[in-house]
């Protein structure tokens, strides 16, 4: 079932693509195809950019970001066929449109473009585009420090949870049932690891 923004025509969108995902791989997103792009869309507004960095701060495969603000709405499924039949070979895993009846923090939006390497723009004046990256360059930076910080205490949680498993087949085989199981983990926690036991075992 479509959504509202999906069935509806817009004027913003954003589009990810990743260019060795093709059907037929390239290297980059050439001028050429960046141009081809830019012509069927003719924002008037946009901004390009190009990454190679995840979420975590580690190297991915190159991708860009193209934001847009039409002149003219146009419908979701209209640019997915463009795509297709476009002679741009893109597949299910190389290409994204996502449409926006309106963006909920619009500055922010645009910004998200400029947190690596921003490639052209329209629509922006030169002051915009640098506080722009000043501001995306310090949100990105922070993210990928939460980021870090999240995925170390998720694996620092599940050697933990895999230690007390070990522990309970090795110490407790006999606990059976809820009950027994929950009061020999809150054991191991407090006793064992001298360690505050989870939420959920308080």
């Amino acid at each position: 079932m479509k959504t509202k923004k999906e069935s509806c025509a817009c004027l913003f969108f954003d589009i990810r693509l990743t260019p060795c995902k093709f059907k037929t791989p390239e290297p980059n997103l050439s001028p050429y195809l960046r141009n081809k792009i830019l012509t069927y869309l003719n924002p008037v507004k946009y901004l390009m950019a190009e990454e190679k960095t995840g979420k975590l701060g580690e190297e991915v495969d190159l991708h860009y970001h193209i934001n847009v603000e039409l002149e003219e709405p146009m419908r979701l499924d209209t640019i997915q066929k463009w795509f297709r039949a476009s002679g741009i070979s893109v597949g299910p895993r190389s290409y994204c449109v996502r449409p926006h009846i309106e963006p909920d923090n619009e500055d922010r939006w645009w910004r998200y473009c400029c947190k690596e390497k921003l490639l052209c723009s329209r629509g922006f004046k030169k002051e915009t585009i640098e506080q722009y990256t000043l501001l995306a360059k310090d949100e990105r930076l922070q993210s990928v420090e939460r980021n870090v910080a999240y995925e170390k205490s998720k694996k620092e949680k599940n050697q933990k949870r895999d230690k007390l498993f070990a522990w309970l087949k090795a110490e407790k085989p006999d606990a059976k049932g809820t009950k027994a199981i929950f009061i020999a983990a809150v054991f191991w926690y407090r006793d064992v690891c001298r360690d505050t036991p989870p939420l959920g075992l308080i």
